[in-house]
């Protein structure tokens, strides 16, 4: 992703790139403006996760620790994982 970020710029911040793919460099203010939309996704995604994090069918926390009241103390590993016979 790194990659295609800087072939991206490249095409339209340098000269010969730009003569070659027929662009032009954007305004510093609308450079800034860009890249505060395209983070804009990001951001509302980190925030919806922190707000309302996702729980298995079982109504466990996504993380494994028991939820509260619940009970026994086993994870979702524990469950799922067979016995194993000595």
């Amino acid at each position: 992703m790194g990659a295609a970020l800087s072939l991206q710029a490249a095409g339209v911040c340098l000269p010969p790139l730009q003569a070659l793919l027929g662009t032009e460099a954007l305004p510093l203010t609308d450079l800034l403006i860009v890249c505060g939309v395209s983070g804009l996704g990001h951001v509302v995604m980190r925030s919806q996760a922190r707000l309302w994090p996702e729980r298995p069918p079982d109504g466990r926390p996504a993380h494994g620790r028991p939820a509260a009241g619940s009970g026994d103390g086993a994870t979702r590993r524990d469950r799922g994982t067979p016995p194993v016979e000595t």
